[in-house]
């Protein structure tokens, strides 16, 4: 599956929007370029449940999520939320996510292993249990502008 050129804002109100697929995906690689406007954050949520979350709590707590946000210290863009942080750094101490400009991550999903990369550097990495499939989804909360490209899902072999 290959999309291209998808555009998000969000809202004015108070509430993170999502668009959720309905393919359900179990072990795969992700990767899309992504590009963020301004301030803010948004996120690529991976094995959600779908639109409505089972029970209490938010659909990235009930699966995973990539997140990308430049102001958030616990999980900044590459962290694979509230499960692994992500450093803003590469081994050359220059900074790995370019603001207002194009960005590629990949995301590699196995099992209860995630690994995240943002422009070549890996940025996280985790052992998690939470869901062994669900749906692929995009998050962007208020008054952000979140650009992607080239969205490419790669089914793997476990």
């Amino acid at each position: 599956m290959v999309l291209h050129g998808w555009r998000a804002g969000g809202t004015g109100s108070n509430q993170t929007d999502w668009v959720v697929g309905k393919p359900e995906f179990g072990d795969f690689i992700l990767s899309f370029g992504f590009r963020v406007s301004g301030s803010g954050y948004a996120g690529v949520g991976v094995r959600l449940p779908g639109l409505e979350p089972a029970g209490n709590g938010s659909l990235a707590a009930q699966g995973y999520e990539f997140r990308i946000s430049d102001s958030d210290d616990d999980n900044p863009t590459g962290s694979i939320l509230d499960l692994a942080r992500a450093f803003r750094l590469g081994p050359d101490l220059k900074l790995i996510v370019h603001k207002e400009q194009w960005n590629q991550a990949r995301l590699y999903v196995a099992g209860d292993h995630i690994v995240s990369h943002v422009n070549l550097v890996k940025m996280a990495e985790t052992h998690a249990n939470r869901r062994s499939a669900g749906r692929i989804g995009f998050e962007v909360a208020p008054r952000t502008i979140i650009e992607y490209r080239d969205l490419q899902v790669k089914r793997i072999a476990p």
